[in-house]
């Protein structure tokens, strides 16, 4: 398995499974147990830090002593082809350049974390294999076995970080699994923030809702004490008489309407254009018509035409006196103190509908950030299965 085989193992998806009894924990010391669990990664991850580089300084001391055989080989002693001595001397030069290189990268790794330790090294062992296989079988071709313990060593080396790496997999898997459910949990804690905010308008417009219906039934209470007063009740009996009388009127002049012939009316007065255009608005708008001026125009027009009768003079003076005496009724009625007080009731209840809406508002976000919180929690407990902890009463 190659480092970059062992990088993805470290990374992957792959669970390892749970196989003892996992630690028992409330909700609210999650965060703590986290910290724990990162500091036992810290802790692990220090100790792979320490055996890495005692075993880099033991196997780099152990190359530069085999290296410097290397270099001191007499290429001069063996009996082959000049040709082949070049390559030889040639692939000796540049494994040695080569290999002085993954020397100095090994010895100046940088140990900021586990994660960045196996790319590292897997990056300095994969550039090493690529730069030193050429080199190196054109050196084999002279130099047999100094290369090969140089090789020995190269390779025993990676087989341990190999090891290492794998044996500590279930760090950068720990840690993973830990950004994940911290990550959930500040989201947790923006809805806990959203749901205090929601809570503390849901208050306020409770508090002002309370505070409407309250004016508002206190203005129905002034409602029904005006109601009940003397000048309120004379007023009403007045609205009545008004009522009635201009009920009264209004069948008189349907009355008048049925004593006039307008077919008469209309070929006396055919060839006056102003005359006949009145004639029309009377027959087709009798009541509206007549209210205008309250029949002085009718008159003119039923005494030119010689149609008018004592009957409908008589009408028309009892509608006029009934209109008299309605307005004179009118003029003593005062205006009706309930009704600015039903408007203010109108006003309240329009901003109480409005306010009831937020409301409903405001709740349906509640139901959704509850909603999400569960989803949260749920993903949480599974995960946390993950780090051998078990969730309660979330």
């Amino acid at each position: 398995m190659g480092f970059l085989d062992i990088l993805k193992k470290a990374f992957g998806t792959n669970k390892t499974p749970i196989v003892e009894e996992p630690e028992k924990i409330e909700f609210t010391s999650l965060p703590e147990r986290l910290e724990d669990k990162e500091k036992e990664n810290k802790k692990k991850e220090s100790s792979v830090f320490y055996q890495i580089e005692d075993k880099v300084k033991e196997s780099t001391k152990e190359i530069n002593e085999k290296l410097e055989i290397l270099k001191a080989y007499n290429l001069g002693s063996k009996k082959a082809e000049d040709k082949f001595k070049a390559m030889a001397e040639n692939g000796r030069e540049r494994y040695i350049e080569t290999l002085e290189e993954f020397i100095d990268k090994l010895n100046s790794l940088e140990e900021k974390s586990f994660e960045q330790l196996v790319k590292n090294t897997s990056k300095i062992f994969s550039d090493f294999e690529k730069k030193s296989y050429t080199s190196y079988e054109r050196a084999t071709v002279l130099i047999g076995k100094e290369m090969a313990a140089i090789k020995e060593i190269t390779v025993g080396l990676s087989k341990y970080f190999k090891k290492i790496f794998e044996d500590n997999k279930e760090i950068p898997y720990s840690r993973k699994t830990i950004a994940f459910i911290s990550s959930r949990l500040e989201e947790i804690e923006e809805i806990d923030k959203d749901y205090k905010e929601i809570n503390r308008d849901l208050e306020q417009l409770d508090y002002k809702l309370e505070e409407l219906k309250e004016k508002s039934k206190k203005k129905l209470e002034e409602i029904a004490r005006i109601k009940t007063t003397e000048g309120y009740l004379d007023n009403l009996k007045q609205k009545q008489k008004t009522n009635t009388l201009f009920e009264e009127i209004e069948r008189e002049i349907y009355g008048l309407k049925s004593l006039i012939d307008f077919k008469a009316l209309s070929s006396f007065f055919h060839e006056f254009e102003n005359d006949m255009v009145l004639v029309k608005s009377y027959k087709d708008n009798f009541q509206e018509t007549f209210q205008e001026d309250y029949g002085k125009a009718l008159l003119r027009l039923l005494d030119d035409s010689k149609k008018n009768t004592q009957e409908m003079t008589n009408k028309i003076n009892l509608i006029r006196e009934k209109k008299e005496e309605a307005d004179k009724i009118k003029s003593t009625i005062k205006s009706d103190a309930t009704e600015p007080l039903s408007l203010k009731i109108a006003e309240m209840n329009t901003e109480i509908e409005s306010l009831n809406e937020e409301k409903e508002k405001n709740i349906r976000a509640k139901e959704k950030l509850d909603s999400k919180k569960k989803e949260l929690i749920d993903s949480i407990k599974e995960k946390s299965r993950l780090l051998n902890l078990l969730i309660q009463n979330p």
